[in-house]
């Protein structure tokens, strides 16, 4: 796929903090990507540093394979072809809905239906006369995607777009905007420090740690084979256990456990990561010995958590179930694992 933006190298500090440090990226043409970290972490300075709010102190930056930013030339943010969703909509207060989405639009295509395909899209169609204040949260923030959408710019930034929203709204709103995203085939950056956001809108999910991109890739190989221990736990719930791996085979509380191939870990003492979801529980003969601590049901499936002694080792243990199967308090079970595990150096 086409280069539709591409960073090398950019740093950026603040006094004595430095906020950015030598991040480099590329997104294709019609990609979603979820910068994903937590809060200070640096993921709205890059953010802004690609739409020209701030300046870096160095590096180069590429739109369609025009710099718009590097050591000899700083394009103004009006001329990057760029549209901005920041996180509470800031729509204007004195225009109404439609005048707020032709905001960006040239004279000629305002004479257009622009701003009403731009309605449909976001679902707000009929709703053009409505003042800011009339509308919700949810959709003021759907009118302001569409006002960042109605120029057709090269890239959309997403700025936390969802946080100011109660749960409930968050996960149906996302999942539209996902869908306007692409039925406007636009490539996209949203900021988040939200897991299940970046993992369920992003076509790639970029981890950002202490401002260095630590891993770039689909939201599949981030969750299942994070780059290191604080990638897994950020990501999702994970377990973590010590062992001794020989071979591409770890020996632990579990018995020998196969290592995961994109493990780049050599022989010795390592920390392994399992997803809950690997746990199998059964008959207290299969597998490790564990008791039942609680057991946390949500009709989908269970979270058990589990207390386990092997030797010279204690540790609890969360397993994520399938099923209509409940355990009770105290039960003693056998705990197993499926699949490869991931390794890292302890």
């Amino acid at each position: 796929m086409k280069s539709k933006l591409h960073l090398t190298g950019i740093c950026k500090t603040f006094g004595t903090l430095t906020a950015l440090d030598d991040v480099s990226l590329e997104l294709s043409t019609g990609q979603i990507m979820a910068l994903l970290g937590p809060s200070g972490c640096g993921k709205t300075t890059l953010l802004r540093c690609i739409a020209g709010f701030e300046v870096p102190d160095n590096g180069v930056i590429k739109i369609e394979g025009n710099n718009v930013y590097d050591a000899h030339r700083n394009i103004p943010p009006e001329k990057r072809s760029i549209g901005y969703v920041p996180q509470e909509g800031a729509l204007f207060p004195h225009l109404n809905v439609a005048k707020n989405v032709a905001f960006g639009l040239s004279r000629t295509e305002r004479q257009t239906n622009r701003v009403e395909e731009m309605l449909k899209m976001v679902g707000m169609e009929g709703l053009q006369k409505r003042m800011p204040h009339e509308l919700s949260g949810g959709q003021q923030q759907r009118v302001a995607l569409a006002r960042a959408l109605a120029p057709s710019p090269s890239i959309v930034l997403l700025d936390e777009p969802f946080s100011a929203l109660d749960a409930g709204l968050r996960a149906s709103l996302r999942e539209d905007v996902r869908r306007t995203l692409k039925q406007a085939g636009a490539t996209a950056i949203i900021v988040t420090h939200d897991q299940e956001e970046a993992m369920s809108m992003a076509d790639v999910v970029s981890v950002i740690r202490s401002g260095k991109i630590i891993q770039t890739a689909d939201p599949e190989t981030i969750y299942h084979y994070p780059e290191d221990e604080e990638v897994a736990s950020f990501v999702g719930e994970a377990v973590f256990l010590p062992a001794i791996v020989r071979d591409n085979e770890a020996q632990s509380i579990f018995g020998p456990l196969p290592v995961n191939q994109r493990c780049r870990i050599v022989d010795g003492e390592a920390t392994l990561m399992i997803r809950p979801e690997q746990f199998t529980v059964g008959e207290p003969g299969e597998g490790t010995l564990a008791r039942v601590v609680s057991n946390v049901y949500f009709g989908h499936d269970s979270l058990v958590r589990l207390h386990v002694s092997h030797s010279s080792s204690e540790m609890e243990i969360s397993a994520r179930i399938l099923g209509m199967k409940r355990f009770g308090e105290g039960e003693v079970v056998g705990l197993s694992v499926k699949g490869s595990v991931m390794a890292y150096k302890a």
